[in-house]
């Protein structure tokens, strides 16, 4: 998380922050110890340095639940001289009373789920091959859960395009293995193919393994030859 202060506030900035659970909003609140583990600390600010991070680490399981949000909030109260002198002020911190730092900015960490098939999509709508290449390559994402190994069948669909003569055909399936977010396949081109501009397509059909096929992204256009 990067915290950039007001221009304002910039140059010998001490702020104290710590982690929380919940939003105060509707979304579902995420809890420390079990989705990431706790963070107090302070973040100093040189007159010259704009930018500090902070790391909250994250503790990943197998279960399948709704997207949970934390908050990270900072007090805007000068830093006692005994807390930010100290050599380890965190420990000094995790003692101090919450009332003794106001907290009142904050930002919203959200956790996306990740534990789901996921969802299946073409890198790109529309893949360009030349007139001298032998082959296209194509990539399909996995995205919003990588959990397990699923399949779609993916193939080729002519268009302007004739297949054996401009493009060789495929009907096979894609396999994406536990955690794996992208794969990839070559459909051979013949060098004998015609020299105007052409297109077929390709597309995913009958995902397996609880994946699913994005509805605007379960197609893509191939055109073949020169176009400039």
């Amino acid at each position: 998380i990067k915290v950039r202060p007001a221009p304002a506030k910039a140059g010998d900035l001490v702020l104290a922050y710590t982690t929380r659970d919940g939003t105060g909003s509707n979304q579902s609140a995420a809890e420390a110890g079990s989705d990431y583990v706790t963070k107090r600390g302070l973040l100093v600010f040189p007159p010259n340095v704009a930018t500090r991070s902070i790391f909250v680490e994250l503790i990943d399981d197998d279960t399948t639940e709704a997207d949970e949000a934390f908050e990270v909030a900072f007090s805007l109260k000068p830093v006692p001289a005994e807390l930010a002198n100290a050599k380890d002020p965190t420990a000094l911190l995790a003692k101090m009373p919450e009332d003794a730092f106001d907290w009142e900015q904050k930002c919203i960490v959200t956790i996306l789920d990740d534990d789901l098939p996921g969802v299946l999509s073409w890198s790109k709508k529309n893949y360009y091959a030349g007139d001298d290449e032998a082959y296209i390559s194509l990539t399909v994402n996995r995205r919003r859960g990588a959990l397990g190994e699923v399949s779609t069948g993916v193939r080729t669909l002519e268009g302007s395009a004739t297949a054996n003569d401009d493009f060789m055909p495929i009907d096979e399936k894609l396999i994406f293995k536990d955690g794996q977010t992208e794969a990839s396949l070559h459909i051979p081109l013949p060098m004998s193919r015609q020299d105007s501009v052409c297109e077929f397509y390709v597309e995913m059909y009958s995902p397996e393994g609880g994946v699913t096929c994005s509805k605007n992204g379960d197609r893509c256009t191939v055109t073949l030859g020169d176009t400039e």
